[in-house]
């Protein structure tokens, strides 16, 4: 397996081989070689041996930005009467009917640390599917997570809560199926934003940061 296999394989899913993102991956490659062909100055040889040895070093660094293709990162807090939360969804990137569907998610409700994302069907026939910039990023059918081993479904009320957001929350311990939109509890407030990816400059500064870091050890 190459360097460039293994890094990605590391850091995304078994086939990051075949979707590298874009950004990280020309900015890397364009410091890299910019760096080394001033140090290695004529001398092909040594450049592709500097090269061949040192790209990956880099690479490890700059994958920890935790950006990798096919997916969106969003900050989410709720809350609503006893209860507050803050979450981190990732969903994928290309709209499907209208919508991203939410693939993984962490964070914390009312201090306690979100187990997982719940599989679509699993409460509230959760579908998980996700809507910005919509104003109500969810369907009737919500996203559902589980947290301390309580099942929430975070969903549409289609106001026959009331909730001034458009969202209900239910849980497990007040419902235990959520089949209808009257088991939940209004949503009273909450925010959503896209988290930035890092831009193609940011990340050849750092790739060439990192060489320069690697020069000054080998010269001392």
């Amino acid at each position: 397996m190459t360097c460039n296999c293994f890094v990605m394989r590391l850091y995304f899913r078994p086939n990051a081989c075949t979707k590298e993102p874009f950004a990280w991956g020309v900015a890397a490659y364009a410091g890299i070689a910019a760096s080394l062909i001033f140090s290695a100055g004529t001398n092909r040889d040594a450049m592709m041996s500097q090269i061949s040895k040192k790209w990956c070093v880099v690479l490890v660094a700059m994958l920890s930005s935790s950006v990798y293709a096919g997916v969106i990162e969003w900050d989410l807090s709720y809350a609503g009467s006893g209860f507050t939360a803050s979450l981190q969804l990732t969903t994928t990137d290309t709209l499907v009917f209208g919508h991203y569907t939410v693939v993984d998610i962490s964070g914390s409700r009312n201090g306690i640390t979100i187990d997982s994302l719940l599989a679509p069907g699993t409460y509230g026939s959760n579908d998980n599917f996700f809507f910005p910039p919509i104003a109500i990023p969810f369907d009737v059918a919500g996203t559902a997570f589980s947290a301390g081993g309580v099942s929430y479904d975070l969903y549409a009320d289609l106001g026959f809560l009331g909730s001034p957001t458009g969202l209900g929350e239910c849980n497990s311990n007040a419902s235990l199926s959520c089949n209808s939109v009257l088991d939940g509890v209004p949503v009273t407030s909450f925010t959503l934003a896209q988290v930035p990816e890092p831009t193609t400059i940011a990340l050849l500064g750092l790739g060439l940061a990192g060489l320069a870091a690697s020069r000054r050890r080998k010269l001392t």
